[in-house]
């Protein structure tokens, strides 16, 4: 599991550029707790650095699993800088995992269709197209909530906290 993250000040060439011109990112250190919720107005920093910590730990810049390595437009590579300057500390580290980037969930489940019926039993056996906007995200807590999690909401921020808050809830239980 993720126990902390950390900004290596040292690492960051120009603060004045994008990642870095972010006030919440400029002023990161250090953040060491298990759950953590980030909350803000739009163009704050907080997807920017979910997507980072996600880059940084392996996996793909428009989400899902590791295995998964979708990268459409180059602007996926504009956290790059972020990415290099995060130390990210594990207390155990399992392979497992999943980043759910709402922006661009809609194309990895499309992907997923394209894969075929052996890639679909590990997300519940059918099209993620096929089920509601709720469904989609309560079949991917119960098929994939015993692994880490980064989720960047995007435009669809109350069903990612519903989603985040039950998967707390189940890690509770």
């Amino acid at each position: 599991m993720l126990k902390k993250i950390t900004l290596l000040r040292d690492r960051v060439e120009d603060w004045t550029a994008y990642p870095f011109s972010v006030p919440t990112i400029a002023s990161l250190a250090e953040i060491g707790s298990r759950v953590v919720f980030f909350a803000g107005e739009n163009g704050t920093g907080k997807s920017t650095l979910l997507e980072a910590v996600a880059a940084h730990d392996g996996f793909g810049p428009e989400g899902g699993n590791r295995n998964f390595r979708s990268d459409t437009t180059g602007h996926n590579h504009s956290i790059h800088p972020l990415v290099m300057a995060l130390q990210l500390s594990f207390d155990r580290r399992t392979g497992e995992g999943f980043f759910l980037r709402a922006e661009s969930f809609f194309n990895m489940a499309s992907e997923l269709d394209e894969l075929g019926p052996a890639v679909l039993g590990a997300y519940g056996g059918q099209s993620l197209h096929a089920r509601s906007h709720g469904e989609t995200f309560f079949t991917l807590l119960e098929h994939k909530v015993s692994a880490e999690w980064f989720v960047s909401p995007g435009r669809a921020g109350s069903s990612a906290l519903a989603a985040a808050s039950a998967c707390v809830s189940r890690l509770d239980a």
